[in-house]
This record gives structure tokens, sequence and C-alpha cells, in this order.
């Protein structure tokens, strides 16, 4: 039976990875501007997609910093900077 504490890790996990994701892609439009490569488009959305949780876990000290331990924050931070580099986003929608 699914309790009340797995679904809220569950959807805090979910989160966190949707945040992830969001700033893999910003990393990728600052790629962009400064018109890297694919490569320079996969290390700016890797630094911005997972530096802010790695240095929010090293500062709590509570173990290893989560995007060292799941491999899914990685993946979607290299799925971010995919984004960022086959969809150009330029200004309003």
């Amino acid at each position: 039976m699914i309790t009340t504490v797995d679904t809220l890790s569950e959807a805090i996990r979910v989160i966190d990875l949707a945040g992830v994701l969001g700033n893999a892609i910003l990393g990728g439009i600052a790629a962009r501007s400064a018109r890297l490569d694919l490569v320079g488009f996969v290390c700016l959305a890797i630094l911005s997609g997972l530096g802010g949780g790695m240095i929010r876990d090293t500062l709590l000290q509570r173990g290893t910093p989560v995007a060292l331990t799941d491999p899914y924050y990685l993946i979607l931070a290299v799925v971010g900077a995919f984004i960022a580099f086959a969809v150009h986003f330029n200004g309003r929608w």
C-alpha cells in the first residue's frame, strides 16, 4: 500500500527533476547566445541543471548529493541540452 510519505516523496522528486530539466534548457539557451557547439550545450546544461542542487545538497551535508546517485538527473540535463539545441527559443511566444 502506498503511504502519504511515499507519495509526497515521489512528488518532490518529480518537481526536482522538472527543475533540473528547466534549468538545463536555460543553460542551453545561454549556450546558444554564446554560439557554442553541441558539446558546449551539454556542458552548460549539466552545469546549470545540476549545479544548484549539488550545492544545496553539499551545504546541507545530508550525504552524497542526489544528482550523483540518481542517473535520471544527468539524463534530464542532457535531454534539456538537446531540447535547447534543437528548438530556438526567441523572446516571447
